[in-house]
């Protein structure tokens, strides 16, 4: 080996042992990940797919609590409800409450559900392999004979078609030859299901056959599946009576049976107290004993020794009228509430679910007594009461059973001297939907100083008693930090709802403080607005997010001086981003961007670019520049519509946001008369005109007593409509008006038969040949009487209209 090639290879060793030590180093020190750090929840950036862990931690969550919405109904409504937003009652939000009180107790484990349909697939599998065992050559046509009778006696066919079918089951074949039932739940499953069934050919007696050729104890078991009550408990009886090795395997199973069975008898009323405590022992009997049957070998399909003991809680606080099971002493609703909250999750039952129900009995039952002495119930009933029974609005209570409810839970927290310092908030609420305002005063000086939902009732039971605003404007500003006296209640000033309306309520979650501060400061904007002070409302409409408000105030109320005024005079603050109004949508969020936007609108330009967000100002720059060069008479005519042009298409890309009016009238797809050329109408539930009631049917018309707007502000609002709905400017609700106008403007510069000028007025067509046809006519008449020997002319002339082309001429078309 030559000297050379022997120094190569002292080289390549030498590195070779040098990256085995970096390697090994790098090993021997890493910081390895610990198993504190492993099971530390990863928190998942907004930009992230979420993990496997977080998907299954959400859909736990889901199935426990359902989803929440994304905002709380009505609670950014203020100025189009008047009188009703500031004095009407609240709902707070069930699950969200639920999860925060009792959250840390509930059992989130998760078992699969113990249904009939479950449980009898796991007895005909069990029955399969008993038969398999046991050598019967046809095993599995005498299990699939059973199996389809049982499914179809389980839910019989219907020969009527309806919309509102019944559920039904059919039989299919696992890959390992075990039979099971599914449910089949469409109208055409059904009827697919009902012909295969008329194709079997089922008859009752090779079901009998069939029963003879299984164990007693199975048929007896199966037979309690097809008939009535009754029969049903005496075929599971006759199943209990067998020796003790014929009946062991389907003992727990047939004990937890019974007990259901039992349980569902419709004759309870009709039993003296003797007997319903006899039957009451036998149920709880037959279920307390399922585990120690389970224990002895016996079948355990989906936990049923478990579920038990929740059966055993429901027949102690349920199953019967909640008076008839404290009278007979049978009733326990503070260990039935502990055994729910146990409860894991087996398909729709779980411990909120069962805790909702536990709530709604007692309340439905007026069973409130029960819960005095035990703070746990206390607070689930407050809970479900303050939430008017439910998120699901199918299954709230009206306003008058909410009303009647709260009043018999307060009645019995009174006679029993109760501290109220437990939901002290919650309760005050009660308190004011009961219209008991003295009592909820009183109550509210308990409540944590800045409490923003504590701020709202003092202000509705102000404003109930005797209509004073002025006393509502210290209430509701939660910065004071004391507590403005409340007179006592004046008979002639004390504010009432109309009936229809008195079952409006808002939809609050008191998990989401922001929301409620932003709402108190929401409704001390509406106390200013009526009491004149426009600019102060118009911030603390902005401060608190709600922006439809505070663009009202900037655009219809206050003049364009006034609203620069008051934006030059406006600190930085911690301003809320806009709450999500549902038909709000316009684009403009900020009294700031409304002002750069009003001042385009009325020409003073180089003011308005000093408003602009900064990404906006070079654009609209360049675009002031073009204008004043296209109205230049001094440049050449070319030059001049060669600005124009540019102008339209910059102000096509940015006119949304610098010419756009918040309010206005709004472009429909059709009207009644289906005239295509008016169907810019003034907007369903347009601010302006529900705020003065202008042009409302009945219906929508809102109660003002207190808080409608004053002579000053209606005059202000007559003018702002006088000239933004009446002799409306389309390219303050549609920029595409404003490139019309300036490419007609480019286009009247040109030279006849400019072929450059045929492209722009094309373009300009297809704008609105759709939107509004009768203004793309003048485009029209231009392009066929001055370019009509254009290739876009001639087009035009041929046909009648425009071409079907969809072009977008260059900026540089007409330096070409």
């Amino acid at each position: 080996m030559s000297p050379r090639s022997q120094s190569l290879v002292v080289i390549a060793s030498s590195l070779a042992l040098s990256l085995v030590f970096i390697f090994g180093t790098l090993k021997l020190t890493e910081n390895k990940p610990t198993a504190d750090a492993i099971i530390k929840p990863i928190i998942k950036k907004p930009d992230e797919a979420p993990t496997y862990h977080q998907s299954v931690a959400e859909m736990l969550n889901y199935r426990l609590y359902g989803y929440g919405h994304p905002y709380s109904y009505r609670i950014t409504e203020i100025i189009e409800t008047g009188d009703v937003g500031l004095l009407s009652d609240f709902r707070t939000d069930f699950m969200s409450d639920f999860k925060v009180n009792f959250g840390s107790r509930i059992n989130q484990n998760e078992t699969e559900n113990p249904s009939p349909q479950n449980i009898l697939n796991f007895t005909i599998e069990s029955l399969q392999k008993e038969l398999q065992k046991a050598g019967i050559a046809d095993e599995n046509a005498i299990v699939g004979t059973i199996a389809n009778h049982v499914c179809l006696a389980m839910a019989p066919d219907g020969s009527e078609r309806s919309h509102m079918w019944t559920e039904t089951f059919e039989t299919y074949l696992e890959n390992n030859g075990t039979w099971h039932i599914r449910s089949d739940r469409t109208w055409k499953e059904i009827e697919i299901l009902r012909e295969k069934r008329r194709q079997l050919n089922l008859t009752e007696n090779s079901y009998r056959e069939a029963l003879r050729k299984i164990p007693e104890s199975y048929a007896h078991y199966l037979t309690s599946l097809i008939s009535g009550r009754e029969a049903n408990i005496v075929a599971i009886n006759k199943l209990l009576e067998l020796k003790d090795e014929e009946r062991r395997p389907l003992e727990a199973i047939a004990k937890y049976r019974r007990a259901r069975l039992t349980m569902s008898l419709e004759d309870w009323s009709s039993l003296t107290d003797r007997q319903t405590k006899e039957r009451l022992a036998q149920i709880r009997d037959d279920l307390s004993t399922v585990p120690l049957h389970v224990k002895h070998g016996s079948l355990d399909p989906f936990l049923i020794s478990h579920n038990a003991e929740y059966w055993i809680a429901y027949t102690r606080s349920i199953l019967l009228p909640a008076e008839r099971l404290i009278r007979l002493g049978e009733a326990d609703f503070p260990g039935a509430f502990e055994t729910y909250l146990r409860m894991p999750q087996c398909g729709e039952g779980n411990a909120v679910n069962s805790s909702y129900r536990l709530a709604r009995k007692i309340c439905a039952d007026s069973a409130y007594s029960v819960c005095i002495g035990n703070e746990d119930l206390s607070r689930l009933v407050t809970l479900y009461l303050s939430a008017g029974g439910s998120n699901n609005a199918s299954e709230m209570l009206s306003y008058d059973e909410a009303r009647k409810a709260c009043g018999i839970w307060l009645d019995e927290l009174n006679r029993s001297h109760a501290d109220l310092r437990f939901e002290t908030v919650r309760i005050a609420l009660l308190q004011c939907r009961a219209e008991r305002w003295t009592q909820c005063l009183k109550t509210l000086k308990l409540a944590p100083a800045g409490d923003p939902l504590a701020a709202l009732l003092r202000s509705r039971c102000n404003l109930r008693m005797n209509g004073d605003i002025n006393t509502s404007l210290k209430l509701l500003d939660l910065t004071q930090s004391h507590e403005a006296p409340v007179a006592h209640a004046n008979s002639s000033k004390a504010i009432s709802l109309p009936e229809k309306l008195r079952d409006y309520t808002i939809l609050i979650d008191l998990q989401e403080r922001s929301n409620l501060v932003a709402r108190a400061g929401g409704e001390l904007a509406m106390c200013t607005l009526k009491k004149g002070d426009y600019v102060r409302a118009l911030r603390l409409f902005e401060t608190n997010g709600y922006a439809k408000e505070a663009n009202y105030i900037g655009e219809c109320v206050l003049s364009v001086d006034e609203l620069k005024a008051a934006i030059d005079q406006d600190q930085p603050s911690n301003k809320r981003e806009a709450l999500p109004h549902m038909f709000w949508d316009e684009g403009i969020t900020t009294p700031r961007k409304l002002l750069a936007s009003r001042l385009f609108r009325v020409g003073r330009w180089d003011e308005a670019i000093q408003y602009l967000e900064p990404k906006l100002r070079v654009q609209a720059g360049t675009y002031v520049m073009l204008r004043r060069m296209g109205e230049n008479e001094a440049l050449d005519r070319r030059s001049r519509a060669d600005s124009y042009w540019r102008a339209a298409l910059i102000i096509g890309e940015i006119g949304e946001e610098i010419l756009h009016a918040p309010f206005g009238l709004t472009w429909h797809s059709y009207d009644k008369q289906n005239d295509p050329n008016s169907r810019w109408q003034i907007p369903y539930s347009f601010l302006p005109d529900l705020r003065i009631n202008h042009h409302q049917p009945e219906e929508n018309i809102i109660p003002t007593q207190l808080f409608a707007p004053s002579a000053n502000e209606i005059g202000r609002l007559k003018v702002w409509r006088a000239e933004h709905v009446d002799k409306p400017n389309r390219s303050e609700r549609d920029a595409r008006y404003e490139t019309f106008s300036l490419t007609l403007k480019a286009a009247l510069l040109l030279p006849v038969n400019d072929p450059a000028g045929g492209q722009i007025l094309q373009y300009a067509g297809n704008l609105l040949k759709y939107r509004e046809p009768k203004v793309a006519n003048q485009a029209y008449r231009m392009l066929t009487s001055k370019f009509y020997d254009t290739p876009m002319g001639l087009v035009a002339a041929k046909s009648g209209w425009f071409a079907k082309d969809r072009i977008t001429p260059p900026a540089d078309v007409l330096k070409k």
